[in-house]
């Protein structure tokens, strides 16, 4: 079974790793969480992180921004009923 699309529940220290993980290797990934709030907080994380890597060298602005849009965020599980492997 070929994986396609990935979903990650939860988006905090291991959830938002997991996520930037997934998404960097290419992989459309949902992550969600329990609440906007929550959520809101774990995507910002996941960009304060990949700016860090930008800044450093260790990735380009436009990679970022291809990483980000395979990144998408949901306070339902509802969403993941797409995804091939849910972490």
């Amino acid at each position: 079974m070929a994986i396609k699309q990935v979903g990650v529940v939860g988006c905090g220290l291991m959830g938002g790793g997991i996520a930037q993980v997934t998404a960097q290797a290419g992989y459309p990934t949902t992550v969600v969480e329990a609440s906007q709030e929550l959520l809101d907080r774990g995507l910002a994380a996941i960009r304060r992180n990949l700016d860090g890597l930008v800044e450093k060298g260790r990735l380009e602005a436009g990679q970022r921004e291809a990483l980000l849009g395979r990144l998408r965020g949901s306070a339902t599980l509802e969403d993941l009923r797409e995804a091939d492997l849910v972490i």
